[in-house]
């Protein structure tokens, strides 16, 4: 009883292995399927055939994890599909399997997934008004999943895209704390990247006025990427943001410097986005320094190669013309990309950053040409912006304003905003501190450039000592080079007799070579004669067959029994038969085979007229594509005709109609089957096959062993014969 026990629960325990193994192995499939979705989504210069690609693995992979009742499967596969319909801009759809896949990942606790899901969330909503609001919700959802996971660099990415969206929405307090936040963890786990979270950090510090730390996070990041040796994209933007907060200090040949190593990079990536921001840059950067006309020959050769693709490019460039043409007091022109720009406000929701860089170029061309309530109008707008630099510049356009239409008491009121404002920005001791940034980061270049030359000195050190090494050697390669020469001269001396002998023996074979093709020649001419005395041969078989033919016609004439009358028209047959293959070989280019469809045909057609049996029997031929030599041939073709004239002759009695089925296939690599079928009456009911009573079947039976062939012949709604042969007899 244990013993039975035991092995019941031995049993259990195999099959549950078992179970387990298996159930590892399809949830595997399920991830392979997952990963090849994977590879045709993120595939570079992606098709639309590439996305059809990528839907298909996803939708196996979710059918096969919902037969597995895989969780994590199905789950990954509903966001997988989201990713995929929102790329084809289906959002709706994209955005209900994405909360398909969150209500998953809940429900199992499948934090990393869950943080990923959010994070993809996040991407569906926009970067203005409500959108920028959901997006950072969904994204501080994806935080919680990832410190739930303890997940530090995911926790860390976060934190700092948390910090990128604070900034667009103008509340740089919250981008700092969750910048400083990433950057904290980052260096906790070692990770070494941090030219993006140091890049943001400048950015940020700089829009609220803190050009000290600009400057100070800007040069981390340039030499981080530096560190790290990173050539990508990033860099660009690194250059560019250093070249702001220059520009927002005046000094406009380092903005410039920063500015145009930024456009090169982005001209060597074909980031349009990116030329056009660094256009606009570049253009400011002209203006303030007075090269108006240099700035619009610029702009309109970035224009030219290079189009706008989205609003904030198309904003740039407008602006970017309408601030030259203001500066040459072209106000005629610079209304027209004024309206241009207000017609851009209206049709989209822009957010904070488009709305500034947009009323940013608008304002000075309405206050210059007299249009003050649509001033005052825009300039409330812009008030809503968190940048200090332009609350600044908005109090100074307040300033004007309010000075042109005699409001001295409120102009002054702004004006001491603006110097507040513009102090905090810009003063001596920030100045001065940013110069010293300069001077520590120029001091490190220096010494890095001191460290480099060392290294070269020790590498020149290095090569002098080889020098003389190789010096020595060459020395000794002297005292070796009169003996080498001597040697060559014995090598070229036995070279030369050798290329001698050679051109000798070339001289012979060439002279065998040209006997080899006479001999050649001849035996072609021998191989064509043969050819064409084998093709005589055949036409004087044929010719004599046919003479025999007609000598047996001529002595039937004599004769007047039916029986002997029968006998001479059999014999015709026979010998037409015959005649046929010889007829067929001398008319191929092919003398050892005879094409038998053709064959069969001509032997069918030729017997339908000689018994004027055209409309009473028809018929039917299966016949493959065989080619047969002589040795089976003449056999064959005997054996066809003694079969079709005794189904002609017997078969259909009384003129009654029937068909005759005449079938050739090669059964197998060696093996042919020949059949011949009719519907006819049949043979008679005490007819033995071995008896061999008439010369017929004499024949057929004979033919048929000299083939070392299978001979049968049996009653199945008429008389049917078949006879099976091997290609690989030889006679």
């Amino acid at each position: 009883m244990k013993k039975s026990l035991k092995l019941l629960l031995y049993t259990f325990l195999m099959a549950g292995i078992v179970i387990s193994a298996k159930a590892q192995q399809d949830t595997s499939r399920v991830n392979v399927l997952l990963q090849l979705s994977d590879q045709y989504f993120l595939k570079d210069n992606r098709k639309k055939s590439d996305l059809d690609s990528a839907t298909l693995y996803v939708l196996a992979a979710l059918k096969l994890s919902n037969t597995l009742f895989y969780q994590k499967g199905i789950g990954n596969s509903y966001e997988q599909l989201s990713k995929i319909v929102h790329v084809n801009g289906d959002s709706t759809k994209g955005r209900y399997f994405s909360s398909k896949a969150i209500d998953i990942f809940k429900a199992n606790n499948y934090l990393m997934e869950l943080g990923d899901a959010y994070f993809d969330l996040a991407g569906y909503y926009s970067f203005s008004g409500n959108g920028l609001t959901e997006r950072i919700h969904a994204m501080k959802l994806s935080l919680n999943a990832f410190q739930k996971a303890k997940s530090r660099k995911k926790e860390a990415d976060i934190f700092k895209e948390l910090g990128d969206l604070y900034q667009i929405q103008g509340d740089f307090s919250k981008s700092l704390e969750s910048l400083k936040q990433a950057l904290k963890i980052y260096q906790q786990i070692g990770y070494l990247r941090l030219m993006g979270v140091y890049d943001l950090l400048g950015f940020v510090s700089t829009a609220s006025g803190d050009q000290k730390e600009g400057i100070r996070y800007g040069l981390l990041a340039l030499q981080t990427a530096e560190m790290v040796g990173d050539s990508s994209k990033q860099i660009c933007t690194i250059y560019n943001r250093l070249g702001i907060t220059y520009l927002n200090l005046n000094e406009f040949d380092k903005a410039n410097t920063y500015f145009q190593k930024a456009l090169s990079v982005a001209k060597k990536y074909k980031d349009n986005n990116a030329v056009h921001e660094l256009a606009f840059n570049i253009t400011h950067v002209l203006l303030r320094q007075g090269k108006t006309i240099d700035a619009l020959h610029f702009l309109h050769e970035i224009e030219k190669e290079y189009n706008a693709e989205d609003v904030i490019s198309r904003i740039r460039i407008v602006s970017g013309f309408t601030a030259i043409y203001a500066k040459l007091n072209n106000y005629a022109v610079a209304q027209k990309y004024c309206t241009q720009l207000l017609n851009i406000s209206e049709k989209y929701e822009l957010n904070s950053e488009e709305n500034s860089l947009l009323y940013g170029a608008v304002i000075p061309v309405l206050l210059a040409t007299h249009k003050y309530p649509e001033t005052r109008k825009y300039l409330k707008l812009t008030e809503k912006t968190g940048l200090l630099m332009n609350l600044a510049l908005n109090h100074l356009w307040w300033f004007k304003l309010d000075s042109t239409q005699g409001n001295y008491i409120s102009a002054i009121a702004h004006y001491q905003f603006y110097k507040t404002l513009n102090d905090s920005l810009f003063n001596e001791s920030k100045s001065r501190q940013v110069s010293q940034l300069e001077i520590v980061y120029n001091i490190e270049q220096k010494d890095k450039d001191l460290a480099f030359k060392e290294q070269n000195i020790q590498l020149l050190t290095k090569q002098a000592q080889l020098q003389n090494s190789r010096l020595r050697a060459s020395r000794v390669i002297k005292n070796f080079t009169l003996s080498g020469i001597v040697l060559l001269l014995i090598i070229i001396i036995l070279l030369y007799k050798h290329t001698q002998h050679r051109a000798r023996s070339h001289k012979l074979l060439q002279a065998q070579q040209v006997e080899i093709q006479k001999k050649n020649a001849s035996l072609e001419d021998l191989i064509k004669e043969k050819d064409w005395l084998v093709k005589e041969i055949h036409h004087r078989v044929k010719n004599n067959f046919h003479m025999v033919i007609g000598l047996l016609g001529t002595q039937s004439g004599y004769l007047k029994t039916e029986e002997a009358l029968m006998a001479i028209s059999d014999s015709q047959h026979r010998i037409h038969a015959m005649s046929l293959i010889h007829q067929k070989l001398y008319q191929s280019d092919n003398l050892s085979a005879i094409n038998i469809p053709d064959y069969i045909h001509e032997l069918v057609d030729y017997l339908r007229d000689s018994f004027n049996i055209r409309q009473a029997i028809q018929f039917k031929l299966y016949i493959d594509r065989i080619e047969l030599d002589l040795s089976h041939c003449i056999p064959l073709g005997l054996i066809l005709n003694e079969a079709i004239t005794n189904a002609i002759k017997y078969a259909f009695p009384d003129s009654r109609e029937g068909i005759i089925t005449i079938s050739l296939s090669q059964v197998s690599e060696h093996k042919i089957l020949l059949t011949i079928t009719d519907n006819g009456v049949g043979l008679p009911a005490a007819f033995d096959i071995h008896a061999r009573n008439s010369m017929g079947m004499n024949l057929m039976q004979g033919l048929s062993e000299d083939m070392d062939g299978d001979f049968n012949i049996f009653n199945h709604d008429g008389t049917s014969i078949s006879i099976a042969f091997d290609l690989t007899l030889t006679n």
